[in-house]
């Protein structure tokens, strides 16, 4: 479990980029993968929690880690779909 912790957060650096990229060009493949920097986003905190927590980390900890970081996460993902809608545009915007 130690090992998957760098992995999730090098995913959800790589993600997180791609997705504020995708973002300001306001593109629609945005939304997928803010679903999955959402996903590790969610999965890193808990996971981490238990793994470097030791004797004094508790199943608690690592719910309300995973769950303050998914209600972040719903809100990026919620923010990539606004912003990805397709609408008409301003010409000034294209």
């Amino acid at each position: 479990m130690q090992q998957s912790v760098p992995v999730g957060v090098l995913l959800y650096g790589i993600c997180g980029l791609v997705t504020s990229y995708g973002l300001f060009r306001r593109r629609r493949w945005s939304v997928a993968t803010s679903i999955a920097w959402a996903i590790a986003i969610t999965y890193v905190p808990g996971v981490a929690v238990m793994v470097y927590g030791g004797e004094g980390a508790i199943l608690r900890s690592a719910l309300a880690a995973s769950l303050g970081s998914a209600i972040i996460a719903l809100g990026v993902v919620w923010t990539a779909k606004a912003m990805t809608r397709d609408e008409p545009r301003p010409a000034s915007e294209i």
